[in-house]
């Protein structure tokens, strides 16, 4: 009975939706932040990736009323944002002021976000 009341969704989660991203996949390695490889610290081009997937974001407000609609409540939401933590909280923000979340896990990453407002300022 659980199991047909969890989503999951895996995607680019923005504070806007419709943008377009290239998401540069490295073999095992994945997580890229700007120009630095978030594992190894070290400067990563995007020349260096074995493949280039085109990714659509959403913002968080739009999945949730996309799934459960403007009236019902998530119980449980866990959030992976790494160095987005930022653009994935600002998509949220209606939920958030609704009140629509009961729980919320949010996992993000301070470094990668110093180093994201780096290589964009």
């Amino acid at each position: 009975e659980v199991r047909t009341r969890v989503r999951l969704r895996n995607g680019v989660a923005s504070g806007r939706s419709d943008v377009v991203w290239d998401v540069y996949l490295g073999g095992e390695r994945g997580d890229h932040v700007g120009k630095y490889d978030m594992w190894t610290m070290a400067e990563w081009k995007k020349g260096d990736a074995e493949a280039v997937a085109k990714v659509t974001s959403m913002r968080m407000d739009d999945i949730i009323e996309q799934t459960i609609g403007k009236r019902r409540n998530v119980f449980f939401m866990k959030i992976d944002a790494g160095e987005h933590g930022p653009g994935v909280v600002a998509g949220l923000l209606r939920s958030i002021r609704r009140r629509q979340i009961d729980h919320l896990l949010f996992q993000y990453w301070p470094k990668g976000m110093d180093l994201q407002s780096e290589d964009t300022v």
